[in-house]
C-alpha cells in the first residue's frame, strides 16, 4: 500500500467531513424504519430464557445516557469487536440448565478463539487547527495536498514505534472544513501506538499529559513536512491542538485496549476473518473483526455480507426485480 501511495495513488475525501457519511447512513436506516440511538451504551447481553442464546441488549445507563433493555424481534447483531463482544457474553450470564455460568461446547471453542484473535496496536491523533492568514498554506490549495504520509525512517519496519504518521489536512480541498483563514488537520499514527505506553495512566492527569506533548513529536515533524514549513513556525500556527491517545480510544470508541482491530494476516498464517454467523444462538456479528476486515469500507462490506445471509432467497429476488425496474425508468 505504501508502495502505491508513493507512486502517486489518491485516497478520495468527503466534501462535508465524514459527518456526512455518518447522516447518509443515519438516514438510510431511517427510511427503512430504523432508529438510531445515541448515549445508549450496551453493558450486556440479554439472555433467552432458558439462557442459551442473546435475546437483546441491557444498556448501562451511565449519566447521561439512555438506561433500559431493548429486546430484539430477531436477534441481535454486534459490531464491537472480537474482544469486547465476548466481554459482553461473559457480562450476559448465558446459563447452562443448572444456572452457572457456562457456555455449550461450540459457543465456548468459538468464544476461546475470538478472544485470541491477535490485536494490533492503537492510534495516537493530533488534530490541530491552524491559522493561515497570511495565505502561507495557500498552496495546499492549489496543488490539492490533502494526503501525506511520512516515514521517520526506511532503515525500520514501517510498523515500528511511530515510524509511519499520516497527515490528512481536508481544507486543501474543502475550506469549509475550517473557519476562514484557518486550516484543519488530522494527524496521526496507524495501528502502532503500544497501549503498553499508557497502561495505569488516567485521563487528565499531570503524568498522562506530559506523554501526549512526548509522544507527538513525530506528529508535529510530518505535519512541518506536509506543509512544507518548519516545525517551530507550524506549532505557532496551531491555535487549536488536541491529542488522543489509545485511552480515548478506549473510552469513546469502546475499544479493548484501543486497539485498531484485529492483526489477522494472509501473509502470516495467523487466523481467518469469520463471517457473520455465530454459534450463540440469536447473536449475529459485523464490523472490523469480521471478513473482509479493517478498514470503513471493509466494515461496510462486512455489514451486507450480514444483510445477504440474514435474508431469505424469496426477498433477494424481489429486491432484484425492483433494481430492474428503477434502472428501465
Amino acid at each position: 500500500m505504501y508502495s502505491e501511495r508513493a507512486g502517486g495513488s489518491s485516497i478520495d475525501y468527503p466534501l462535508g467531513g465524514s459527518r456526512v457519511l455518518v447522516d447518509a447512513l443515519v438516514r438510510a436506516i431511517e427510511k427503512f424504519g430504523g432508529r438510531v440511538e445515541r448515549r445508549a451504551r450496551v453493558a450486556r447481553f440479554l439472555p433467552t430464557h432458558d439462557g442459551t442464546g442473546v435475546a437483546g441488549v441491557i444498556l448501562a445507563g451511565r449519566p447521561g445516557e439512555r438506561v433500559g433493555t431493548v429486546v430484539a424481534r430477531r436477534g441481535v447483531v454486534s459490531n464491537a469487536s472480537a474482544w469486547d463482544t465476548q466481554d459482553l457474553l461473559r457480562a450476559s450470564s448465558l446459563a447452562g440448565p443448572g444456572g452457572e455460568r457456562v457456555l455449550a461446547p461450540p459457543q465456548a471453542a468459538w468464544a476461546a478463539e475470538r478472544s485470541a484473535t491477535p490485536m494490533t496496536g492503537s492510534f495516537l491523533h493530533l488534530h490541530a487547527g491552524l491559522r493561515n492568514d497570511d495565505g502561507a498554506l495557500d498552496h495546499l490549495i492549489r496543488s490539492k495536498s490533502i494526503h501525506a504520509l511520512c516515514v521517520e525512517s526506511w532503515d525500520r519496519p514501517l510498523d515500528d514505534d511511530r515510524n509511519v504518521v499520516n497527515v490528512s489536512i481536508p481544507t486543501a480541498l474543502d475550506p469549509s472544513a475550517a473557519p476562514p483563514g484557518r486550516f484543519a488537520a488530522h494527524v496521526y499514527t496507524a495501528a502502532n501506538e503500544s497501549f503498553t505506553n499508557w497502561e495505569g495512566l488516567e485521563e487528565g492527569t499531570p503524568a498522562y499529559e506530559a506523554l501526549k506533548t512526548e509522544r507527538c513529536g513525530p506528529l508535529w515533524r510530518a505535519l512541518a513536512f506536509a506543509t512544507g514549513l518548519d516545525e517551530a513556525n507550524v506549532r505557532s500556527r496551531a491555535e487549536v491542538a488536541l491529542v488522543a491517545s489509545p485511552l480515548t480510544h478506549r473510552r469513546f470508541l469502546n475499544r479493548s485496549r484501543g486497539t485498531y482491530g484485529p492483526a489477522i494476516s494472509a501473509a502470516r498464517g495467523n487466523g481467518a476473518w469469520p463471517g457473520p454467523k455465530t454459534p450463540v444462538k440469536g447473536l449475529w456479528q459485523c464490523g472490523d473483526s469480521c471478513q473482509p476486515g479493517i478498514g470503513v469500507p471493509a466494515a461496510a462490506g462486512s455489514g451486507l455480507m450480514l444483510a445477504n445471509t440474514a435474508v431469505g432467497l424469496g426477498t433477494h429476488l424481489v429486491w432484484l426485480d425492483e433494481l430492474e425496474r428503477l434502472r428501465a425508468m
